[in-house]
């Protein structure tokens, strides 16, 4: 991905690409939202990383990417957070790590679906 530009120069900072909204659902119906993070960092190797989870995050959540262009995307299960240490969660990977299979192949890579001319852009979670 491509650092994001304006008139005055970089948008975001150098190595941003956009900047995103994670949401963390709960894991059962009616999947009400837990926990929100806008402005996140998407980087321009399709990374997003979040370093502050409160420690209050315990349990299954699904991971939702939410972007100004293109389609909210959710992870295709809920992700166990009730361990210590890093949390990973790759959309690029298969098909199949988006709910309803919804990410877009592009070379080797999965992308979620940009609003746009473009096919996408590729999220990695950490």
């Amino acid at each position: 991905m491509s650092q994001a530009q304006g008139s005055s120069g970089s948008q975001f900072g150098t190595g941003i690409a956009d900047q995103v909204t994670i949401e963390l659902h709960n894991a059962t119906s009616p999947y009400a939202m837990e926990y929100s993070y806008e402005n996140v960092n998407l980087l321009t190797d399709g990374m997003i990383l979040i370093n502050s989870l409160p420690g209050t995050i315990s349990g299954n959540y699904y991971i939702v990417v939410k972007n100004r262009n293109s389609i909210e995307t959710w992870s295709a299960t809920a992700i166990d957070f009730s361990a210590i240490g890093t949390i990973s969660y790759d959309f690029s990977t298969a098909v199949s790590q988006a709910f309803g299979n919804n990410l877009k192949l592009s070379g080797t890579d999965y992308l979620i679906w940009g609003g746009d001319a473009n096919p996408g852009w590729y999220c990695g979670w950490i």
